[in-house]
């Protein structure tokens, strides 16, 4: 086999056991407390909703680590991934909008290899009058109209 037959086939296998989703079940609200040693990651699984959104914050709350935060869809791809946009070192994904029904994958892991702490992951669901329009969706004003 050739070099680039056997990493499309690995590439492949690692997407179906993202869309198989092994992990540990989170639901709206949950905050989840965990350690994680260098080099290791954890996976919880979110039944979503097609339209719902999410927001999905992860602290580290013990050590010096750099937490990473990534959300893939139950086909496997790669929706939202971040690193510090929570302040500090910490990470969050927020009004994530969910394209399909199905089981959300969240990855919980350090920056680098030799990265690992204790974190809390957090998952709450997003008030319809705080989620964002689409961009097709978005209005903008440039006057004011009058009329009788």
């Amino acid at each position: 086999m050739a070099i680039s037959t056997l990493l499309r086939a690995a590439i492949a296998f690692a997407v179906l056991l993202i869309a198989q989703g092994d992990g540990v079940p989170i639901a709206l609200g949950d905050a989840v407390a965990g350690e994680l040693a260098a080099g290791q990651e954890a996976r919880y699984i979110y039944d979503g909703a097609a339209g719902a959104a999410i927001d999905v914050t992860l602290r580290a709350t013990g050590g010096d680590w750099d937490p990473v935060l990534e959300i893939y869809a139950p086909s496997g791809e790669l929706l939202a991934f971040d690193d510090d946009s929570a302040g500090g070192r910490d990470a969050a994904v927020r009004d994530l909008a969910l394209p399909v029904d199905g089981a959300y994958v969240l990855v919980v892991r350090g920056y680098g290899s030799r990265s690992g702490g204790a974190y809390t992951l957090t998952l709450e669901g997003v008030p319809r009058r705080r989620r964002r329009l689409p961009a097709a969706g978005r209005l903008r004003l440039s006057r004011w109209l009058s009329g009788n």
